[in-house]
């Protein structure tokens, strides 16, 4: 166990100790204000206060774990073995940072509380983000605070061994549509044609014959494929279904039909599935309720995960609404615009409710890297999507971390909207994996 010395304690506090030395260390630990307790203790400790005491390991803490309130931060960004850091300072330390304010800072998602310009869909820019404007965002910073403070207790006591953990990975899809043509209906259908036509887009309208008369096979339908690509790298793939009522921003296939319902059973019974919260569900809560008793009622099963449709999360008013409607994993804890770790940790951690000062049993699983984004947003070519998505890859292997890609079934297609990215999405499953 470490024994922590502190002048105060606070929820704050325990809850970054219990991610810093519980989840990402495996180790346990204990907090005292008792300095002469601290003095005579004779296992691992760490002096985390103004001021040094003895020759314990010391570092200096900043005021934002005991601090109650919601308010803008004073942080200097430095650099630690080539680590950008946050709440670095100047004082005579072991370390030039504080790591478990600047970890706090960005797991709490701190700055998604504090005034913000959001963008067109009323979210938090990745521009916005501190890790975003010092260039880390591609980084899983807080495992990289942990593996510092690793380092420095191993220093100090060189007999104590950490246990090993393991890089691990997950492949996720987001079906938002299931079918680009087939099972829309005839009035879907003819409003397609009317737009192709005034396009002058022959060649989508000869496509779009095609596969309503069977000569070819839908291109968004590449569950096949998926279930192919599961058994080949032995992966256990979660899915989020979108079962929201149709709107301008949630237009996958009502979910009264019956090949999308045998379509959902199919997969439920091979694989977790989870609700994809749909976009309007935002602006009214009881949607939610509604989504999850018809994947509930298809599948036959309880429904405890969830990503929102368009990664809409708004800090913390959608985590308190996911957990009163049952919900204990999320996996929206990524940016569209970008790749990268918005909350700068690529491992799970419970959702802390900044507002009400307390850990909730939200358990966040935070993507990286999202297709859509690399096709979408940053417009990379297939060969350039797959070697920024290695490099993600790396960063979370070399942290032992867990790396989480969002897939959508249209895009990985060969005959989908992103030509050439098949081969590469199997690319990256193998390296992924490996």
């Amino acid at each position: 166990m470490i024994l922590v010395y502190s002048i105060h304690n606070s929820s704050r506090l325990r809850y970054i100790f219990d991610l810093i030395f519980v989840q990402l260390l495996g180790v346990h630990y204990g907090i005292t204000s008792d300095r002469n307790y601290f003095n005579s203790y004779k296992g691992m400790k760490i002096n985390y206060s103004l001021c040094r005491v003895g020759d314990e390991i010391f570092i200096y803490c900043e005021k934002l774990l005991f601090e109650t309130d919601i308010k803008t931060q004073n942080i200097t960004v430095g650099t630690y073995n080539e680590i950008k850091t946050l709440f670095s300072h100047g004082h005579s330390s072991d370390l030039s940072f504080d790591p478990f304010c600047a970890a706090f800072f960005l797991v709490s998602r701190y700055e998604e509380y504090l005034p913000f310009n959001a963008d067109k869909h009323n979210r938090f820019p990745a521009e916005a983000s501190i890790l975003y404007r010092v260039n880390s965002l591609s980084v899983p910073v807080v495992n990289y605070y942990a593996e510092i403070l690793h380092a420095l207790i191993q220093s100090h006591y060189p007999d104590f061994n950490f246990p090993e953990k393991e890089y691990q990975c997950l492949l996720t899809y987001d079906i938002d549509m299931a079918f680009e043509f087939q099972q829309k209906g005839f009035v879907r259908n003819a409003a397609g044609i009317i737009r192709s036509l005034m396009r002058f887009d022959i060649h989508h309208i000869t496509y779009r014959a095609q596969v309503l008369t069977g000569k070819k096979k839908d291109a968004f339908d590449t569950f096949d494929y998926q279930d192919n690509l599961s058994i080949q790298f032995s992966l256990q793939p979660i899915y989020f279904f979108l079962l929201g009522n149709r709107n301008p921003y949630d237009i996958n296939l009502s979910w009264k039909n019956k090949r999308f319902r045998t379509l959902i059973r199919t997969i439920s019974e091979k694989y977790q599935i989870g609700i994809h919260f749909s976009y309007a569900s935002n602006e009214n809560e009881k949607l939610m309720a509604e989504e999850m008793h018809r994947l509930e009622m298809i599948s036959e099963k309880k429904i405890l995960r969830n990503r929102q449709h368009f990664l809409k999360l708004s800090m913390p008013e959608t985590y308190r609404r996911l957990l009163h409607y049952g919900i204990r994993e999320d996996y929206t804890m990524g940016y569209p615009s970008q790749v990268g770790f918005r909350a700068g940790i690529a491992s799970p951690f419970n959702f802390y409710d900044l507002a009400h000062e307390t850990s909730t049993a939200l358990v966040v699983y935070p993507f990286a890297v999202m297709d859509a984004t690399l096709h979408y947003y940053l417009r990379l070519s297939p060969e350039q999507a797959l070697q920024q998505t290695k490099q993600i890859i790396e960063e979370v292997k070399k942290v032992n971390g867990y790396f989480i890609f969002l897939a959508h079934n249209d895009l990985i297609g060969k005959d989908g909207p992103w030509k050439g990215w098949s081969e590469n999405f199997e690319e990256v499953l193998r390296y992924m994996k490996n």
